[in-house]
C-alpha cells in the first residue's frame, strides 16, 4: 500500500526538522527521509579516528531563536542555550594580552576593543548597529518579494524597494549603504578604524568562508552579508545565541519533538530520487523501491545532491546548470578535522574559556592580504586565515577523556587544486604553521588529521562560498543570495519543491537562516 503525506521533508538538518515540527504542529501529515543516514535524526557521528568523532559542525553561526525553541518545547527535550558559544577569540601574537575576545556582552566586547583604541571601541559599536540596520532592510526586501518568476524582475523590484526603505531609514543609513556598496573592504575599515587589530577583526569576520577579495571595489558589502548570516540577531548586544561546533543536542531535541508529534521516520531507508511528472514531485523513491507520495516536498540537503542526484542534472534549465558549476568545483578554502591529544596553548591568554567559541587566526589586514597574495602566486597560502572550533569542550562525547576534537576551515587556496594526498599534506603544514604562530607546539598535539577540499568538500560538507555568486554589482550579488535558492541566484524548476537548508553538515546562506519556518509557511499557504 502506497503511503501519502501532506509534506515530505528530505534531509535531516536543523531547518528540515524545524519545518517538520511546525507542520506537524499544524495538523499536517509529515514524513522525514534522509539521503545519507538511515536512522531517525540523521546526525550519525563521523568517526575519523579511533575514539574521535565529529558531526554537524557549522563554522558560520547557526542562530537559534529562543521564541522558536520555546514554541517547539526544545528545553524539555534536552536542549538548552549555551552562551559561551557566542564568543570569538582572535589571538594576535604569542605575547600575553595580545588578543581580542568578543562575546554577546556589548560592554565586555567594548572593553576588549578599548585595549587597542577607545575611539575604535566606540566607533565599532555604532558601526555594528548601522550595518545591522542595513541587513534588516535587505531582510525585509527578501521577505516581501512579490511572486515574480524571472530574476530580472526580482532584481528591479529589489532595487526600488531597497531605495524606498533606505529613504525611510534616514541619511545615516543611506551614507553607510553607499559606502559599503562602493568601497573595498580594506578602504572601508581603514577609514573607520585607526587600529590594525580592530581593522583585522572586522575584516576576518567579513571574509571568512566567503573568499571576498578585500581590495575589490564593493567588497565592503560582505559586511552586510555577515550580518545577514546572523539571522536578524545583533552581535555584541546579548540578543543572539548562535551555535558553533556540534549541533547534536539541537538536532536530538528537534528529532524527539518530531517523533512526539507523530512525524513518520523510515529507519533503514534513505531517499534515492524524486518521481517527477509535469514539473511536480509526485513521490520520493526510497531504498527498498517503495515510493512515498507527497503533496509538497521540503529539501534540506546539499544542493549538489538535490539537483544532480534527486532531480537529475538533465532535467535542469541551462541557466541553473551554469549557476551550479562553480559549486561543483569547490571553494578556495578547505576543512580539516583534527584529533588532539590536549588543548592548544594560546600564549596570548591563559584563560581556556576563550576557546569555547570560534578561534580566528589572521585577524589583521596585512595577514589577510598576504594569504591572498600567496594563493594567487603559488596556489595556496603559506599562512592561511583559519577559523577553529573545539566542539569537544561543550560535547564531551566527541573525544576520549582528556583529549579533544577540533574542526576548522582555512583560506585562501586556489579552487582548482587537485584533491590528493600531496595537497592534503601541504595544506595541513600551512595550517599548523599559522596556528604555531599563536599557539606554539600546536602541531605536536595532532594525532590524526582529515582534510576535505575541492569537490570532496563540496559534496560532503556543502558549498558555503558566497563568492560563488560571481561578479557584478554587490547589490545584485546580495539579491542573488536573498532571492535565489542556496545562494545560486536561480529558482527551483519544480512547483511543489521548497528549499529550506543545506543539511546538517553545512552552514546556511543568510536567506535560509529561517528556512525551516519559511518552508513551513509556504507549505501551509499551499495547503490553504
Amino acid at each position: 500500500m502506497t503511503e501519502r503525506y501532506d509534506a515530505i521533508v528530505v534531509g535531516m538538518g536543523h531547518q528540515g526538522l524545524i519545518a517538520a515540527n511546525l507542520l506537524a504542529q499544524e495538523g499536517l501529515s509529515v514524513a522525514v527521509l534522509d539521503v545519507a543516514s538511515p536512522v531517525p535524526g540523521g546526525f550519525s557521528y563521523d568517526i575519523f579516528a579511533e575514539g574521535f568523532r565529529t558531526g554537524p559542525c557549522a563554522h558560520a553561526p547557526v542562530p537559534v531563536d529562543q521564541n522558536l525553541a520555546d514554541r517547539l518545547g526544545l528545553e524539555e527535550r534536552g536542549f538548552t542555550m549555551k552562551p559561551e558559544q557566542t564568543s570569538s577569540f582572535a589571538p594576535l601574537s604569542i605575547d600575553p594580552g595580545q588578543y581580542l575576545f568578543a562575546t554577546s556582552s556589548r560592554a565586555a566586547t567594548q572593553r576588549e576593543l578599548a585595549k587597542f583604541s577607545q575611539k575604535d571601541a566606540d566607533t565599532f559599536m555604532a558601526f555594528s548597529d548601522e550595518v545591522h540596520s542595513l541587513a534588516q532592510i535587505l531582510d525585509t526586501v527578501a521577505g516581501t518579494l512579490p511572486p515574480y518568476t524571472q530574476d530580472g524582475w526580482k532584481d528591479l523590484w529589489g532595487v526600488f524597494e531597497t531605495g524606498r526603505l533606505l529613504a525611510e531609514g534616514g541619511e545615516a543609513a543611506q551614507l553607510m549603504f553607499a559606502r559599503l556598496m562602493n568601497s573595498s573592504l580594506e578602504q572601508a575599515v581603514g577609514d573607520m578604524f585607526e587600529n590594525d587589530a580592530v581593522r583585522g577583526f572586522v575584516s576576518v569576520q567579513a571574509t571568512l568562508a566567503s573568499m571576498t577579495v578585500p581590495n575589490r571595489k564593493g567588497s565592503a558589502a560582505s559586511l552586510i552579508q555577515y550580518m545577514l548570516s546572523l539571522g536578524g540577531h545583533r552581535p555584541y548586544r546579548g540578543d543572539w545565541q548562535p551555535l558553533r561546533g556540534s549541533l547534536h543536542h539541537y538536532l536530538r531535541a528537534l528529532t524527539q519533538g518530531a517523533l512526539d508529534r507523530d512525524v513518520a521516520f523510515f529507519p533503514g531507508q534513505v531517499a534515492e530520487s524524486f518521481i517527477i511528472q509535469d514539473e511536480r514531485i509526485t513521490g520520493v523513491k526510497i531504498t527498498d523501491g517503495e515510493v512515498i507520495e507527497a503533496g509538497m516536498v521540503v529539501a534540506d540537503i546539499n544542493p549538489l545532491t538535490l539537483f544532480d542526484q534527486m532531480i537529475g542534472s538533465t532535467k535542469l534549465p541551462t541557466e541553473l546548470q551554469t549557476r551550479l558549476q562553480p559549486l561543483r568545483q569547490g571553494g578556495g578554502f578547505v576543512r580539516m578535522k583534527l584529533a588532539l591529544s590536549d588543548l592548544p596553548k594560546f600564549t596570548s591568554s591563559e584563560n581556556t574559556t576563550v576557546m569555547n567559541g570560534e578561534i580566528l587566526i589572521g585577524a589583521s589586514p596585512s595577514y589577510i592580504a598576504a594569504a591572498r597574495s600567496d594563493a594567487k602566486a603559488e596556489g595556496g597560502s603559506h599562512r592561511p586565515v583559519v577559523s577553529l572550533v573545539i566542539p569537544s569542550l561543550t560535547s564531551d562525547e566527541l573525544a576520549p577523556k582528556g583529549k579533544h576534537v577540533a574542526s576548522l576551515i582555512a583560506q585562501y587556496y586556489e579552487p582548482g587544486l587537485p584533491n590528493d594526498p600531496d595537497n592534503w599534506g601541504a595544506i595541513a603544514d600551512s595550517v599548523y604553521g599559522a596556528l604555531e604562530n599563536v599557539a606554539p607546539g600546536f602541531s605536536r598535539l595532532v594525532d590524526t588529521a582529515a582534510v576535505y577540499m575541492g569537490d570532496n568538500m563540496a559534496r560532503t560538507i556543502g558549498p558555503i562560498n558566497r563568492e560563488a555568486l560571481g561578479g557584478g554589482h554587490p547589490l545584485t550579488q546580495l539579491f542573488g543570495g536573498l532571492f535565489g535558492h542556496h545562494g545560486i541566484g536561480a529558482g527551483v524548476p519544480l512547483t511543489n519543491l521548497v528549499v529550506c537548508g543545506y543539511g546538517p553538515e553545512a552552514s546556511a546562506s543568510p536567506h535560509l537562516n529561517r528556512g525551516g519556518e519559511n518552508a513551513a509557511r509556504a507549505v501551509m499557504q499551499n495547503a490553504a
